[in-house]
């Protein structure tokens, strides 16, 4: 099986000063790199969704959305539905012991996907967010909902693009 460092190095032999960023979700085991220029990182918590699914920008995410598609009188409803299937899938996972909000939860699979179903039933709409589209979470994330991580992994990634040696 073909592993990250494999693929650098394979890379590397066609552009000796490569350097490279790789970021995965979480697993189990890390595999280091074998390189100084590759640097990897798996985040600290299950997925990247784990940084967005965050009650504070779920309820902005519908206040917002809900405003902007049919107009300011359904922001209030469209906010209500999602605090409703909030508190509905809540409390579904804490009976199985379970949180939505914990780092060890599968974000996508474990909550947001079963949250939009129910959202958008509640509405009576069709669902209008699925796994492709939510990134547009991150657009309703304030800079004081963002983990230190993600910072850190940023900071990393501008570090490792500023010794890559462009092609002249």
């Amino acid at each position: 099986m073909d592993t990250p460092p494999e693929h650098f190095h394979g890379l590397r032999e066609a552009k000796p000063d490569l350097v490279a960023f790789g970021l995965f979700d979480r697993q189990d085991i890390v595999p280091g790199s074998g390189h100084p220029s590759l640097r990897i990182h798996a985040w600290e918590k299950r997925e990247i969704e784990n940084y967005v699914a965050q009650r504070d920008v779920l309820l902005r995410w519908a206040q917002g959305t809900g405003s902007e598609r049919y107009g300011p009188l359904f922001a209030d409803a469209w906010e209500a539905a999602m605090e409703g299937s909030i508190n509905e899938i809540e409390q579904a996972m804490r009976t199985l012991g379970r949180s939505p909000w914990s780092a060890d939860t599968k974000a996508i699979d474990d909550f947001l996907d079963r949250l939009f179903e129910l959202f958008f039933d509640r509405l009576k709409l069709p669902n209008l967010l699925r796994k492709s589209d939510y990134h547009q979470l991150a657009s309703f994330v304030r800079p004081s909902d963002l983990d230190p991580e993600v910072t850190h992994v940023l900071d990393a990634i501008q570090k490792t693009a500023e010794a890559a040696v462009p092609r002249l």
